[in-house]
């Protein structure tokens, strides 16, 4: 079996969703797709966070904005009225209820319950959209398979508590396609945690050790790797090989394209 990862970046409309479908299209063999949030709803949702920790009544209208983004790739996706509308008006609802009821916390903790959500929706986009076009499909709540510790925001992974628990849910005997999210996980209480920022390729790496897959398939908005942040360096090239310590230093020294966490999971040539 493989690990399929998808950006935010590389989902952020409808086309980029009906993109990923195509692309699933072209693999016959089992895959674990890890999915992130659409497009730049992680700093919308910060935005929330923050607005509603001092107290300012602007978050209902942030929310608002998010809310509106999600519906038009849902209505560009399955049209007026759908089942999956349903789905995310419940979750956005759910969200709004705590936001208006909780006693707020200490910031990472809040953080975590708030902008996981990003993830969640996403997923449950993408896998009522690949539903469309595959029967043998299923989508997973990380949350209740990757166990953390609860340490908010730079969450530690249980491995051994995790594995049984992935390997189990993950079971391709049952189903050949696994579509959950990235970045994110729980503890043993139920508490949300996430794994630190960009972790969506942190999560394909720990799915892709705890499962034996064949190999981890990044797909992102750029070709590859490249010796230069392109949105900086619009001739940045393509790297067709690079060695392991080169790809330990390009991640511990801010390249978005490998997660520092992901370094310990992966080989190059």
């Amino acid at each position: 079996m493989k690990v399929y990862k998808f950006g935010g970046a590389s989902v952020k409309d409808a086309a980029g969703i009906r993109n990923l479908a195509k692309i699933v299209s072209a693999e016959s063999g089992d895959l674990a797709i890890v999915v992130s949030a659409l497009g730049k709803t992680t700093n919308a949702l910060e935005k929330v966070l923050k607005a509603w920790l001092i107290g300012d009544e602007k978050f209902n209208s942030l929310l608002d904005e998010v809310y509106a983004g999600y519906m038009l790739v849902i209505t560009e996706l399955f049209g007026q009225g759908s089942e999956v509308k349903g789905k995310i008006d419940e979750s956005f609802a759910s969200m709004r209820d705590y936001l208006l009821s909780a006693v707020k916390g200490v910031y990472d903790f809040e953080y975590d319950q708030v902008v996981s959500h990003g993830e969640i929706w996403s997923t449950i986009i993408v896998a009522e959209y690949l539903k469309k076009n595959f029967q043998d499909i299923e989508w997973c709540d990380i949350r209740e398979s990757l166990l953390t510790d609860d340490r908010y925001r730079d969450a530690n992974v249980l491995w051994s508590e995790s594995t049984v628990r992935i390997r189990n849910t993950f079971d391709f005997n049952r189903k050949r396609i696994y579509i959950t999210q990235g970045f994110i996980g729980g503890t043993f209480t139920g508490q949300t945690t996430t794994l630190g920022r960009e972790g969506s390729d942190y999560t394909a790496a720990i799915l892709a050790n705890m499962l034996d897959a064949e190999c981890v398939v990044v797909w992102k908005d750029v070709p590859g790797i490249l010796n230069a942040d392109p949105k900086w360096l619009p001739d940045a090239k393509k790297l067709d090989e690079i060695s392991y310590k080169e790809a330990v230093e390009m991640a511990f020294s801010g390249a978005k394209v490998i997660h520092p966490k992901t370094i310990p999971f992966i080989s190059f040539p």
